[in-house]
């Protein structure tokens, strides 16, 4: 019994490993190829992950308010990883339910990044220069205080 519960934990560990490595490497074949979001490059409008990677290198510098802004739920990403590799029984409906929860979040504010106009102009800009001004206050961020 010990031995098919650790090959289980074993088995989840290396299952996320592979899924952070394809997201990395898909994320350097995109940003090498100018590219950046998929969607965007292929429909022309943000998608309702628009900013979770600025959000993470602005993390990875220390600015957690930066990272707040370009996209609230940044911390999201690795939680919905960990959920989807667990492999419990036990579990699976609040597992399930968890990830709804956060898809509907992520519908939610892009639905209202896309219906207010200093949210869109984040949006819309992302890539450029000059969407470094627009983060300074979105209008989502206005509610919180």
């Amino acid at each position: 019994m010990e031995g098919r519960r650790k090959q289980k934990h074993d088995s989840g560990i290396k299952e996320m490993v592979v899924i952070a490595v394809i997201v990395a490497v898909a994320a350097l074949v995109l940003y090498v190829a100018g590219i950046g979001c998929p969607i965007k490059f292929l429909t022309g409008f943000s998608c309702p992950g628009c900013g979770l990677t600025r959000a993470w290198l602005e993390v990875f510098q220390g600015h957690l308010l930066l990272a707040m802004a370009y996209h609230p739920f940044f911390w999201a990403v690795p939680v919905i990883i960990v959920l989807a590799c667990m492999r419990t029984e036990r579990y699976r409906r609040a597992i399930a339910v968890a990830l709804c929860l956060v898809i509907v979040a992520f519908i939610a504010l892009w639905a209202w990044r896309m219906a207010m106009p200093m949210d869109t102009a984040l949006l819309v800009d992302a890539g450029t220069v000059d969407d470094v001004v627009n983060v300074s206050q979105p209008g989502w961020l206005r509610l919180l205080s």
